[in-house]
């Protein structure tokens, strides 16, 4: 018995053996084979270096530029005015090598004669540059001065507009010179009018200087200008000095000791025009020559007729102009018929 189980307890243990042995023979055929590595593929070919750009080609030559025109000239100022201003010079045409500016800018007008302000310097071309030049700007000429100033110079030309460097502007040139002062005479004027009442009553005038220097009347004159006449009709040639800042009384006929210079030539009545004048110089004006007014000039107290007209002393210099309209309220006041207590005193009259 105890051998039999011994046989049976071997024969287990044989295929127990022969199965394990199978069990590990079967994980070994379970696990994958490791594959081989394969070899690196070829490195890619390095690109081509880029080709170098064709050079730009060379720019054709630009045609040649045309002269700029000549700037217009200025107009011509009035008698009294500042000058016109002078033209704008034309821009330069467009050329290869820039183009030339108008050469001269508009020339500044003459200053009036009576005015201090000469014209002003007209503007100069604006030369436009070529393509691979630069235009040059053209100069402007100053205007020629008045009386007794000089005129403003002309406007630089613009630079040349090209690919190339700008040409620089022209400079504009000086202002003309003013002119010499025109003598104007001495500083004269009428301080006292008196138109008297009748016929035999004298009439007066009386004349201060505010000159700052005495005055010699050598070549000074009245000039009576009757019913409107645009020419004298009586002329009192003056003689004698006005002391600076004093008074000279020219009369018909002795007013007591007022008169400096007695002339029978110097009548005139309310209608007619009164001139002062020294060389070709009218100093003052009372009334408007070529100018008939009916009977007189102003109204109520303040009339040439038949009335003394004191001048204000707000006024420091006589009207010049006999053409202009007159108004005696302006710069006189009026003072009753045949007053001449004030004559010779050198007394202006508040207002």
């Amino acid at each position: 018995m105890a051998q039999g189980v011994v046989g049976i307890q071997a024969s287990w243990i044989f295929l127990l053996t022969v199965a394990l042995s199978l069990a590990v023979a079967c994980g070994d055929d379970d696990k994958p084979p490791t594959p081989p590595h394969s070899a690196g593929g070829t490195a890619g070919k390095g690109g081509s270096a880029g080709k170098g750009g064709s050079a730009g080609d060379t720019g054709g030559s630009a045609g040649s530029g045309a002269k700029g025109g000549k700037g217009g000239t200025g107009g011509t100022g009035g008698s009294g005015a500042d000058g016109g201003k002078g033209g704008s010079g034309a821009d330069g045409g467009k050329g290869g090598t820039g183009a030339t500016g108008g050469t001269t800018g508009g020339t500044g007008a003459t200053g009036g004669t009576d005015m201090p302000m000469g014209g002003e310097g007209g503007d100069s071309g604006a030369g436009a540059g070529g393509d691979s030049g630069a235009g040059t700007g053209g100069t402007g000429v100053g205007g020629t001065g008045g009386t007794s100033q000089a005129g403003q110079g002309g406007e630089g030309g613009l630079g040349g507009q090209s690919t190339g460097d700008s040409g620089a502007g022209g400079e504009g040139a000086l202002g003309g010179q003013g002119g010499a002062p025109v003598d104007l005479g001495p500083n004269l004027f009428f301080s006292e009018y008196v138109e008297a009442s009748g016929t035999t009553n004298p009439d007066a005038l009386e004349i201060v200087n505010k000159d700052g220097a005495d005055v010699n009347l050598a070549g000074c004159s009245v000039l009576v200008y009757a019913n409107g006449s645009a020419t004298a009709t009586g002329t009192v040639a003056l003689t004698g000095t006005i002391a600076n800042n004093d008074v000279f009384v020219v009369c018909t006929s002795a007013i007591g000791s007022s008169c400096d210079q007695n002339a029978a030539a110097l009548d005139f009545s309310g209608d007619d025009a009164i001139a002062l004048r020294c060389g070709t110089n009218t100093l003052d004006v009372i009334g408007r020559i070529g100018t008939d007014p009916g009977t007189a000039w102003g109204t109520g107290d303040v009339t040439t007729l038949n009335h003394t007209l004191r001048r204000l002393c707000s006024v420091t210099t006589g009207d010049r102009d006999g053409s202009n309209q007159f108004g005696p309220a302006q710069q006189w006041a009026g003072l009753a018929v045949d007053t001449t207590s004030g004559l010779g005193s050198a007394t202006c009259a508040t207002n």
